[in-house]
């Protein structure tokens, strides 16, 4: 009896038991990245299906947008290693872990695994969604050409998109376990990812020229093709040995303190030294600094990525399609982030109540929050259409010295800093950030449907972005009344999509009677 008993303890499947019980709560912190990413494109192509019903006459420009779906498993990637280790470092639920009597490996491993299914669900749903689409609206998404499979073209197309989100993934563990703050490593994979992948594709092009920077050839064989993988592969498992390394650093070492960087740590007894014998500073001196402090981490990573872009813009020798792939992705996702960053350090432990019970002013507090994220988003928008221009860049959205491009940064800044408010956890407000603006465009795109052709003017879309510009500094507003106050949840969704829908009820509400006037108008002709 107790040989058998002995024998179930020992058993391969006992030995591995803890892991499966970390295994099973890195799943359940993925829960609200697993349900948006199987919602996410669902609602997406429903609402592209309904434009392309409404508008059937003009679908060859409609059918591209459907390749929009491809780019939502890259926001659930980018969302799924600050989840599980940036999250457990805000609620300094590692420090409990650290003590578990399990291997440190186990831990590291369950997070790895978790994302990998994540990933893994979100690519092959996606992918489900997409081809049905293709197959039942006979998609046209450009040029086919009939020398090529084009059930080759599609293995080769998801097979270079999981390695494009297992790279994505890779890097937000690495930064994970190098950045402590959340925000800030979600940041931080961008310029990292695509180094990366330039790397690759100047890998490829160099290991065989005629291939134009594709590591996937149909005219090369598959030995050759295996030869040419092995660079990459071998790269991919060094730098999982570096982020094996820095998670045992972290739940091994002594301390988390030795994490930070020297050149960035912060030493909290010379600041108190110098405040207790200089003069007490001003309350908004002292707010801002606050602030600053509080998102160090997640400024340094902005600038990080934004010298990363121009450095690429510099080595593009004029390439229109890089150029756009970093001017909306990459920088709309960054004014993204530095929104949600402007309220997302006062949903922690909760700090806003403190600044309430000691009488602070909501307009004060909404202010100096809002003033070095929104200088730091207006400074980048503004370099980087200034130096798009005088590097000679020629785009639609560059004209007019790029002032649709600006407001697109603003909106896109906006967006963020509201989302940040009513969506508690950062790393969760940076990936619902981006599905309220497509959602919002979506819905305004709707609303617009029946503005008669001759009011379709720049001046008109001026008009409506400014519009939106001024909703969403409402919303901003309103929502920091309302945080101050102690609402959550309902308190705060229902205000927060109200603001939203504002302008697009506008819209929608200007469009049609435009319409009636319109058709008034020809109906008078016609019995005059």
């Amino acid at each position: 009896m107790n040989d058998s008993a002995t024998d179930v303890r020992s058993s391969p499947f006992e030995s591995i038991r803890p892991l499966r019980h970390l295994l099973w709560k890195d799943l359940r912190l993925l829960r609200s990245l697993l349900l948006a990413a199987l919602i996410g494109p669902l609602a997406v192509a429903t609402l592209l299906c309904l434009i392309r019903w409404i508008w059937e006459g003009n679908t060859t420009d409609l059918d591209g947008a459907f390749a929009t779906l491809l780019f939502l498993p890259g926001l659930v990637t980018l969302g799924a290693a600050p989840t599980l280790v940036g999250t457990e470092n805000e609620e300094r639920t590692f420090d409990w872990m650290r003590r578990l009597p399990t291997p440190w490996w186990f831990v590291v491993s369950s997070k790895m695994i978790a994302g990998l299914l994540l990933v893994l669900a979100s690519i092959v749903w996606t992918g489900v969604i997409f081809v049905c689409c293709s197959f039942f609206l006979d998609l046209e998404m450009g040029s086919r050409s009939k020398d090529v499979n084009a059930g080759w073209v599609v293995f080769v197309g998801f097979c270079l998109l999981g390695y494009v989100n297992l790279v994505v993934l890779t890097c937000g563990f690495l930064t994970a376990f190098l950045i402590r703050n959340s925000l800030a490593s979600a940041i931080a994979i961008i310029p990292f990812a695509i180094a990366w992948l330039v790397c690759v594709s100047l890998y490829a092009s160099w290991m065989n020229p005629g291939s134009t920077g594709r590591l996937f050839d149909p005219q090369t064989s598959v030995g050759e093709q295996a030869v040419f993988a092995m660079a990459p592969l071998f790269s991919h498992l060094l730098v999982i040995g570096v982020v094996l390394g820095l998670a045992r650093r972290r739940l091994v070492g002594p301390s988390d303190e030795p994490w930070r960087f020297f050149s960035w740590s912060t030493d909290v007894r010379p600041v108190a030294l110098k405040m207790g014998v200089a003069e007490r500073p001003s309350v908004v001196r002292a707010l801002v600094w606050q602030h600053v402090q509080q998102n160090r981490w997640l400024l340094q990573s902005s600038l990080l990525v934004m010298c990363t872009a121009l450095l690429a813009a510099v080595m593009m020798n004029r390439r229109s399609e890089m150029h756009g792939l970093i001017t909306f992705p990459v920088l709309i996702l960054l004014q993204m982030m530095l929104g949600v960053s402007v309220f997302h350090g006062d949903n922690r432990m909760p700090r806003r109540y403190f600044f309430a019970d000691r009488g602070l002013s909501p307009a004060l507090i909404w202010w100096t929050r809002m003033l070095v994220p929104a200088s730091v988003s207006v400074v980048l928008s503004v370099v980087w259409v200034v130096v798009s221009i005088v590097l000679g860049f020629e785009a639609e959205y560059l004209s007019h010295w790029g002032v649709s491009l600006l407001g697109i940064y603003a909106l896109c800044f906006l967006v963020g800093a509201s989302t940040g408010q009513w969506v508690r956890r950062g790393v969760m407000a940076y990936f619902a950030a981006p599905g309220v603006a497509y959602f919002a465009i979506v819905l305004a795109a709707l609303a617009t449907a029946p503005l008669p052709h001759g009011l379709q003017t720049m001046s008109v879309m001026s008009v409506a972005v400014v519009i939106s510009l001024l909703a969403l500094l409402g919303s901003t507003w309103h929502l920091t009344l309302l945080t101050l106050r102690g609402r959550e949840r309902w308190g705060l969704w229902l205000p927060a999509w109200g603001w939203i829908s504002l302008p697009i009820v506008v819209i929608a509400i200007t469009s049609v009677s435009a319409r009636l006037l319109e058709m008034t108008v020809m109906l008078g002709d016609r019995g005059g």
